[in-house]
């Protein structure tokens, strides 16, 4: 169960990094 918890982690950093590129592209285009 360790590793679901930390593939979830992992998940939801991936998500906020992805978004968080996305904006920069929006505002740099």
């Amino acid at each position: 169960m360790v590793i679901l918890v930390i593939i979830y982690t992992n998940f939801c950093a991936y998500l906020k990094v992805k978004n968080h590129v996305e904006i920069l592209v929006h505002l740099g285009s």
